[in-house]
């Protein structure tokens, strides 16, 4: 049996979830001074270009190496002004002092060299036109020399893009400056963690009443809302039991418990183990990458703790 991705897990359960989820109430990351000024560059230059469509800015803004990784567009910045033309969206005169309230992310913020932009979309239920489900996309962006120097998005590829030129990162992201963690925050960081390997990946729901608050705040329109909600929905995945698949011991970066060598059933024999400069690139501690491959680590995961507790998950648009 094949370990699964993340976004996969949440994608194939056996029948959809009644709930609606409900609009993410809007967030903004604590940043130091610096963090802040490359928030708002952004911001201007996602008004300005993208938005706006005054792509004649875009060299304010953007390194001309720049590096897509948006499956759609071919790399550097001429890729992206050429993309972004192809849409044959009006431009907007003149440019508004500030993005219109509908077009701000909900959640948005920088760490060390990243700023991330999370936005919410409406749409209706197919299976009552009279109700509406939230989702959400994000932006990842790498800075550099004050630049928008890199970018990951959470499109996949659309029909009729055909081939296009993507970008190559110089270094795995996680080399860059991803700036300092607070205590607090690498407890957040360890939390998360066992989230997205343990419960997620591994299916140890037992974890999910220490670790989640029981009013979680679930923001994958096909997931109930709650801390049992989401048991009920990870319970269902076919394939699988909860108790099934990898050891029961959380642990985390922090921690340093360590997997035994025996190759898990559950593992086929063509999934390699990670080497530990990926694990290093994920930030996943030796227990919980050691049986993984790269399509099971899913980076369109958003999680908020608050309280020692996880209160919120929001996944990429599919």
């Amino acid at each position: 049996m094949k370990i699964l991705p993340t976004a996969l897990i949440f994608a194939c359960a056996l029948a959809p979830a009644e709930s609606i989820n409900p609009p993410t109430k809007p967030q903004t990351a604590p940043m130091s001074a610096q963090e802040k000024k490359n928030l708002d560059m952004v911001i201007n230059w996602w008004r300005d270009v993208p938005y706006a469509g005054h792509y004649d800015l875009a060299p304010k803004y953007q390194a001309a190496d720049y590096i897509q990784h948006n499956p759609n567009a071919n790399t550097g910045r001429d890729g992206f002004i050429a993309f972004f033309k192809s849409l044959n969206r009006p431009q907007v005169n003149p440019i508004p002092k500030q993005l219109p309230a509908d077009q701000m992310p909900v959640v948005m913020g920088a760490r060390g060299d990243y700023v991330w932009l999370i936005f919410e979309h409406e749409d209706k239920d197919p299976r009552n036109q009279a109700n509406t489900y939230h989702y959400n996309s994000f932006d990842v962006l790498r800075i550099q020399n004050g630049k928008v120097q890199e970018h990951w998005d959470s499109a996949q590829k659309m029909k009729g893009s055909g081939s296009v030129n993507t970008g190559v990162s110089p270094k795995p992201p996680m080399q860059w400056n991803t700036g300092k963690l607070s205590a607090a925050e690498e407890k957040t960081l360890a939390m998360a963690t066992e989230e997205l390997k343990d419960m997620l990946q591994y299916g140890h729901l037992e974890l999910a009443d220490k670790t989640m608050d029981p009013g979680y705040i679930q923001h994958n329109p096909n997931v109930p809302q709650g801390r049992d909600g989401f048991k009920q929905f990870m319970s269902r995945v076919p394939g699988r039991t909860p108790t099934s698949s990898g050891p029961k011991t959380a642990s985390s970066r922090s921690t340093g418990t360590k997997l035994a060598s025996t190759r898990p059933p559950w593992v086929p024999s063509n999934v390699p183990r990670l080497s530990a400069r990926r694990m290093e690139d994920y930030s996943l501690s030796s227990r919980q990458s050691t049986y993984a491959s790269d399509s099971a680590v899913d980076t369109g995961i958003v999680l908020v703790r608050a309280n020692d507790r996880l209160h919120n998950l929001r996944r990429r648009s599919r």
